[in-house]
């Protein structure tokens, strides 16, 4: 018998969309919260159109970020609208909103506008630059945050800032950030009674998620230092390396004992006594390993320094990622279904609770205002003639 999730009986109304909110939601979910998701009459939420299509009104991505939501379409333009957002907004523990500053306040959801409704109510504005800072208003997508923040700047001398692999601001200084808030409100609601409003920067947020780059930078200003960079390139002994059939893999031997380690898998004693200490020395050793790197495969640096313990490893697409991670000890997808048709979702959570995954069984993610009539009924008390007639003046959708 499982013992009940750490959210169970939480309810937490959801007005965001794209990644950051949804993705914070899906979290929120996962550890046992009800979530409910509201979105425009129109389009609702982008994501639902971004292909790939798991049906023809849900993308992939829709699917991922929104399952085990009810879902709810609503025109918040309208005074019913309002009226109905109030309501349920009496009824919730958290709300979550990513509009620009001053959006709120003009639809009548702000929290100080919320608050008299719902005495110890947790509300969680996650924006690009803040509310009230001198950014506040701008327009922003995770690499506009990325290249703000310092982090995009930080690549080898002579080379252009890439595109990340993922939406790093979004989800971390966004939706990370954003459930650690909730959660300690929660907590501090808990222990207090008292509310709390959450005013989460993502682009602040992720400068703070720098401190060995800030510590490099605003400690050792010395170009030739031999700790500048130490985890950005200057070093060898940490970095990628292309290998013979055009693969690559990390190196990271930065402790004396791992270099030690991959010397001996190596069999070259010789670069046990590379001078790390200047520029030179730094770049002979570097193309020596670029040299050693390009004479193997990949998969023949994975059997030769494998079981050396010298932390080397190989660089994997997202497909070999998961066949060797993806684990019954250690699970990171589950299989549901979707009208009917498999579907292989990503565990966000990849936590084990007492031996036990955290996340909750997958439902799939609502069809565009699925759950109107039912959340309407169980959390704001509206009878079947009130929802009848929200539904005929176009105040809300019933898919």
């Amino acid at each position: 018998m499982h013992d009940p999730q750490p959210l169970a009986g939480i309810r937490v109304l959801d007005f965001t969309r794209l990644v950051p909110g949804p993705f914070c939601s899906l979290l929120l979910a996962d550890l046992g919260a009800t979530v409910i998701k509201v979105e425009d009459l129109q389009l609702g939420d982008y994501t639902r159109f971004l292909p790939p299509m798991v049906t023809p009104t849900k993308g992939n991505l829709f699917e991922l970020l929104n399952r085990n939501k009810l879902g709810l379409a609503l025109d918040l333009k309208q005074p019913r609208g309002l009226d109905v957002a109030r309501r349920l907004a009496a009824g919730c523990d958290v709300v979550l909103e990513s509009f620009r500053p001053g959006v709120p306040e003009r639809l009548g959801i702000a929290y100080e506008q919320l608050l008299p409704l719902r005495p110890g109510l947790i509300y969680c504005s996650l924006s690009g630059y803040g509310q009230h800072t001198a950014l506040a208003k701008r327009a922003g997508h995770d690499l506009n945050y990325l290249g703000l923040s310092g982090y995009l700047a930080n690549h080898a001398a002579g080379a252009s800032p890439g595109l990340p692999g993922t939406q790093l601001a979004d989800l971390v200084s966004g939706s990370l950030h954003a459930v650690i808030g909730v959660l300690a409100a929660l907590l501090r609601r808990q222990a207090s009674g008292k509310g709390a409003y959450l005013d989460l920067s993502i682009c602040h947020g992720f400068l703070g998620l720098l401190p060995v780059l800030y510590a490099s930078a605003a400690a050792v200003p010395e170009a030739d230092d031999p700790f500048a960079g130490y985890l950005f390139g200057a070093n060898p002994q940490y970095g990628v390396y292309a290998t013979a059939d055009g693969g690559h893999v990390t190196l990271a031997a930065i402790e004396p004992k791992f270099w030690t380690s991959f010397c001996a898998a190596a069999a070259r004693p010789d670069l046990l006594t590379a001078d790390l200490a200047s520029a030179e020395g730094r770049k002979d050793l570097a193309a020596k390993l670029t040299a050693l790197f390009a004479t193997y495969t990949q998969a023949e640096v994975t059997a030769r320094f494998g079981s050396a313990d010298c932390c080397v490893e190989p660089v994997l697409d997202l497909a070999r990622a998961l066949a060797l991670l993806d684990r019954p000890e250690y699970p990171l997808t589950t299989t549901g279904s979707v009208e009917g048709r498999p579907f292989r979702y990503l565990a966000p959570l990849p936590l084990l609770l007492q031996g036990q995954a955290a996340a909750v069984a997958p439902v799939p993610a609502p069809d565009h205002g699925q759950h109107s009539r039912e959340i309407l009924t169980e959390v704001a008390s509206y009878d079947r003639s009130d929802i009848d007639a929200l539904l005929a003046a176009g105040v809300i959708r019933q898919a």
